[in-house]
């Protein structure tokens, strides 16, 4: 998390105010990443991303992304860097 907040340059906000962002960005890359992961699964797999959703399982979840999205954990962090570099570039406008 520092590592974003030093990288966005919001070191001079209060602590609240990073941590605000900071959850805001997080549930926007969580969004995103559900999307890509959606567009790699077939319909029975969204059926059964989505029950695995309401069950609340995470680890559950984790483990069935892993096996059937292709690069499942790259994608992830792909993900997470190119919302980090568009964030930059906003900011830097």
């Amino acid at each position: 998390m520092q590592n974003v907040i030093k990288e966005l340059g919001l070191e001079d906000l209060s602590k609240k105010e990073q941590q605000d962002i900071v959850n805001q960005m997080t549930e926007a890359v969580i969004k995103r990443i559900t999307y890509n992961v959606l567009q790699n699964l077939s319909e029975e797999g969204k059926k059964e991303f989505h029950l695995l959703v309401q069950k609340e399982s995470p680890k559950e979840l984790e483990d069935f992304l892993k096996s059937k999205v292709e690069n499942y954990e790259a994608m992830v962090k792909e993900t997470a860097e190119e919302f980090i570099i568009e964030m930059k570039e906003k900011m830097n406008k």
